[in-house]
Formats: structure tokens, sequence, C-alpha cells
């Protein structure tokens, strides 16, 4: 989830397809739905998925981040963002028509924060199907499914808030906002009509300072947007992008009067890319485009669109104006330039929203025996067995699972412990397995409980 908190007047774009622990009150406001919104969304759900991606770092360190998708194909493709599986090297997808399985990345895109997962289930699964988010509007109910914080599949009400936001994460920024409630963990999941049909992909939200969840700000990829690219990927098993290099703005009154119109108009061009054909001057900054092949512009999205799905090769008629004055323009089309074997490795998740994995070098806690000493200290008593944790240290799994300082690890899955050597032991023969967490029965200030600790696995 792509998480944009508010700290000093300045926005600050973070990356969270991820468990968070600090949890927001939702939005007190929901639209009104319809009595029978459990039948609608009964054939929904089966084809909505959680996704886990596992993403390995320097000195042996180990990072669990979760996010959500939706099949689009029965034969086990999924849609989800691209910022979910960033870095990942092992991508775990569960869902209700399957077991969990590791998935297959097919494609990421360059373009927009998408990407395309494909597993084997060995039969049809339910597949969603996309509506035409051009046709939304301010004021429609919508339902955005997920996996936030990781918990599982959760479903949220709301309205479309608002149209073509730019959050500034790509230059083909055209967001669709909603109230409905988009926590850490949404992302790659779909946003739904009533009718069942997904106008848009589970992206971004806004939050307060020292809140990073939910406050009724958030931000869904248009359907359309994404369309072409899952289309392609189906047919045809790639993609060919049509390019420009153009870097497109919004028209507002006030620029629109900057530049002497008498009412906003068209899309203003920002920049070019200096690899672009249109540098050679045929399109410059400061040119309106007004119209793409005869058909007039309102929004980036138009012109971003049209020059996306241009056949490579192809020249696209564009109406600008330069000056104040009208003109006729013939594009070039180019091949997108961009490594999309690159793009995998872009939107990185910040270290501080992403989830640590175990392992045996490193618990991500300070063992201690239970000595009399200790149990003084801690105030532990006479009758309880186990091993200390002295402390759980920053950033880690331990402390992201809420283990503290003074509780007692009393097992490792079925094995009672006694000593720190013995639940590292225990650690190491869960990671030599390629199981994902190890189960420690905790006892501490919260009583006793269970602790699915995330385990770097060696397999």
């Amino acid at each position: 989830m792509i998480h944009l908190l508010e700290r000093g007047g300045l926005r600050r774009l973070l990356l969270a397809a991820t468990v968070c622990l600090a949890l927001a009150p939702a939005p007190g406001r929901t639209a009104d739905l319809p009595p029978d919104l459990a039948d609608r969304l009964a054939p929904v759900l089966p084809g909505i998925v959680n996704i886990e991606a596992v993403t390995a770092l320097a000195k042996g360190r180990h990072y669990y981040a979760w996010g959500s998708g939706f099949i689009v194909e029965p034969s086990g493709i999924i849609v989800t963002n691209r910022h979910v599986i960033a870095g990942a090297g092992r991508i775990t997808v569960s869902g209700r028509a399957f077991a969990p399985q590791r998935a297959k990345l097919l494609y990421v895109s360059s373009l927009l924060d998408l990407a395309l997962l494909k597993i084997d289930a060995g039969k049809p699964l339910t597949a969603l199907a996309f509506g035409d988010s051009d046709r939304v509007r301010i004021g429609d109910p919508v339902l955005a499914i997920g996996n936030p914080l990781g918990i599982g599949e959760s479903v949220s009400a709301g309205i479309v808030s608002a149209l073509d936001r730019n959050i500034r994460e790509t230059s083909y920024d055209d967001f669709i906002q909603t109230d409905a409630a988009i926590n850490h963990g949404n992302s790659g999941g779909p946003m739904v009509d009533l009718d069942g049909k997904v106008v848009g992909i589970d992206t971004a939200l806004y939050s307060s300072p020292h809140n990073t969840g939910s406050i009724g700000l958030g931000f869904a990829m248009p359907a359309n947007d994404a369309k072409f690219i899952v289309d392609q990927v189906i047919r045809f098993g790639k993609v060919t992008a049509g390019w420009a290099g153009l870097h497109l703005q919004g028209m507002t009154a006030q620029l629109a009067d900057g530049f002497g119109l008498p009412q906003p108009r068209g899309v203003l061009v920002a920049g070019i890319d200096d690899r672009a054909v249109a540098a050679t001057g045929m399109v410059r900054p400061g040119d309106v485009i007004v119209a793409v092949a005869g058909n007039p512009v309102t929004n980036r999205r138009d012109v971003q669109r049209a020059i996306v799905e241009a056949p490579v090769g192809s020249t696209l008629a564009l109406t600008l104006l330069r000056g104040g004055v009208e003109q006729a323009v013939a594009m070039p089309i180019a091949a997108d330039p961009n490594d999309t074997a690159e793009a995998q490795h872009q939107s990185m998740q910040p270290l501080d929203l992403r989830v640590a994995a175990a392992t045996p070098s490193d618990t991500g806690m300070r063992l201690a025996p239970l000595t009399p000493a200790n149990r003084t200290r801690y105030d532990i008593a006479p009758r309880l067995s186990g091993v200390l944790v002295t402390e759980a240290m920053p950033h880690s799994a331990a402390e992201e699972r809420g283990i503290l300082a003074g509780e007692l690890i009393l097992r490792v899955r079925e094995d009672v412990v006694h000593a720190p050597a013995e639940v590292v032991r225990d650690i190491g023969v869960i990671a030599d397995k390629g199981i994902e967490y190890a189960p420690l029965l905790v006892y501490g200030r919260k009583g006793t409980r269970w602790i699915a600790l995330p385990v770097a696995s060696t397999k």
C-alpha cells in the first residue's frame, strides 16, 4: 500500500503493503448499501487472494510484506500492485479456492504500479471482471476488498469521493479517491462496484501525523488503466506499449489564466524525456494538447491511454495550442524503453514498514536463562519455567509481533524450552524445514498466548 503521511505540512510517500501495528479509527460514514449486498459479494470473494512477499536483504536479513490481489483469468493469473512484490524472492498466494502456494512473477509494469502473478491450482478459478472505470462518478458506492494489516480477507464500503487524483507516484497518476477504508495490506486488492465489477485497484492512502491507518482518504488505480496491460499479457504473454516520453499535467484555472486561455482546456505538457522522439521539437513544454485523433481531451488519462495503446511505429494525431494558436502534429510512437525487469525493484518498501523475519543467528530477541536474579528483577513466580526475553530488538519480528521484555517463552511448537540455545535450535529446525513461522508459546503481562514468529526459511 502506498502510504502518504502528512508530517510538518509535507507529504511523505511511503510504501506499506505490510502489517503495521498502529490501528486507526475507520471513517464514520459509509454509503447507503443494498440489503442484498452479501448475495452480490458471494460470487466475488472466491476471486480474492492474499499475498505474502519475502525479500532477502544483506547480512542474511529477510523481510515479509503482505498485500492483496485478485484473479483475472481462470488459469490462475492474478493482478496486484508492483510495490507489493518489489524485490521479493519468494511470493506466496492464498485464497478460498486453493491451498497456499508459491506464485510465479509473470509481468511487472514499468508504466504503472502493477504486477501480474501466476499460480497453478489444478482447476479453473473464479476470475473477476473489469468494469468501465471511465463511467465511475463521484458519489457512486464502492467496496474495497483485501488483506488489511495481514489479518485476512476483509471488505469495507464507501463512495467515490473524487476522480483523477494525482498522488505523484508516477507520470500516469489519475487515481479514484474513496472513503472506503483502505489500510496497509489492501494494496493490489480490487475496488468493486455493487455489481461486483472491478472499477479500481486499491493502491494508496493518505494519513495524518502519528496515524498510519485509514482516515477516509484512499486511492485506487482506475481499472481501465490496468485493463490494457492485463489483456496484452493474457493474450500475448507480453506488453507492447506505445511511448512518447511526454510528462503531462492537468490544466487548472490558474494555469489557464497564466497561459492566456479564457478557461481551462486540454492537458499541459510539463516536460519531455530526453529519449523521446517528441524531444526534437515536435512537442514542447508549455504546449496544450486539446485533442488526440480528433477527440477532445479533458485530462491526462485521455492522452496517456491513447499513447500507450497506439501501435509502435505509428503516429498519433495531436491538436496543440502553442502561443494561443492551434496546430496539428503527427507525433511518432516509439516502444516503451523502460526495462520491465528492473521495474520489480522500483518502489522498494522502506525498512520501517516491513516485517523482519527471525533467523537462528538473529532471533530479534535477547534471551536469558531464568536465574534467581532474573526472577527477582522481572517478578517471575517460582512455579514458572521457560526462557526469559530481556529485550525485543527494534524493528525485529519479535517486536512487531508484540513480544515484550520480561516475558517467558514456554514452548517452540511442541518443545518445552528452558535455555536460550534450545529456542535458537528449534527456530533453526523450523527454518531448515522450509516452514515460515515458528509458533512460540509466550507468557507475560498479556497472559499466555501463541505467537507466530516469521522465520527466514533456508529452503
